[in-house]
């Protein structure tokens, strides 16, 4: 039997100067539903109630 281990990698979507708010969460969705797919990885990310609309500012 093939046992598949769970990866936990992390992400920090970033909101940086000169692109507005709209393209970084277009960018942090993107990246959340696509590597979601993966089998064997789990994204750690923050939350939409922890930074403004998910984003790291600083």
């Amino acid at each position: 039997m093939l046992l598949m281990k769970v990866v936990k990698l992390g992400f920090v979507p970033l909101h940086r100067y000169p692109f507005d708010e709209k393209c970084g969460v277009e960018v942090r969705r993107r990246v959340i539903e696509s590597v979601s797919k993966i089998p064997g990885i789990q994204l750690i990310y923050p939350g939409e109630d922890l930074t403004n609309l998910g984003l790291v500012l600083e």
